[in-house]
């Protein structure tokens, strides 16, 4: 997911820069086991896909098409990119989606999907999206639409309201993901990620088996 919300970041690292590299940690690992990987760029359109391939010439392309390609579009919307490997991919893959998750997930083309492939969910995010700081008075930009708004951050009362907010969004879309069956592993810009990465594809395969 290359929209402009993933340029958020309020640490070292934006959640843009990390699903780069999780992206490329995942082509190297694919490399290794020998397996054909690709890669398809979305924002509310495919604007990138590469057909799968082998081999580190293959990898490295992937890297940098992910590294150095520019977005033509803001906005964000999962469901086009579903609906092209749909149709691209006939045999069954596996399909691993590295997003935010922030736009409302495409219900029906998820589970048609998943009921072809086998999808995984990667879900990147950053921590002062969960809990706002008491800062005073903000002007926040949505970064897919451009839409200001100023708050007072320092209001407890906002804060509270703000993460009940934020919670039942979350409880909805981890609603939508077990309806859809889709396996989702959330990872943070302030934690290292390749343990808890590691940990939750042993923990597939042992259930697979």
């Amino acid at each position: 997911d290359i929209s402009a919300s993933g340029r958020f970041g309020s640490g070292e690292q934006t959640k843009q820069e990390l699903a780069a590299e999780v992206s490329a940690a995942l082509a190297f690992a694919a490399q290794g086991n020998n397996d054909k990987i690709g890669l398809t760029l979305f924002s509310d359109r495919v604007e990138k896909y590469v057909r799968p391939g082998k081999g580190k010439r293959h990898v490295l392309r992937l890297v940098r098409d992910i590294l150095h390609h520019t977005p033509a579009h803001r906005t964000g919307d999962l469901r086009h990119a579903l609906q092209h490997l749909q149709k691209t991919f006939r045999r069954r893959a596996v399909m691993v989606v590295i997003s935010d998750f922030l736009d409302p997930l495409p219900h029906s083309a998820l589970h048609r999907a998943q009921r072809r492939h086998d999808v995984v969910a990667i879900q990147i995010n950053d921590p002062h999206e969960d809990a706002l700081p008491p800062l005073g008075r903000l002007v926040l930009e949505d970064a897919e639409t451009g839409e200001q708004v100023t708050v007072d951050v320092s209001d407890p009362a906002f804060r509270a309201a703000f993460e009940r907010d934020v919670a039942e969004t979350r409880a909805f879309r981890e609603r939508q993901f077990r309806k859809t069956r889709v396996d989702v592993i959330e990872i943070t810009t302030d934690h290292p990620y390749a343990d808890r990465l590691m940990r939750f594809f042993r923990q597939r395969a042992k259930r697979f088996r």
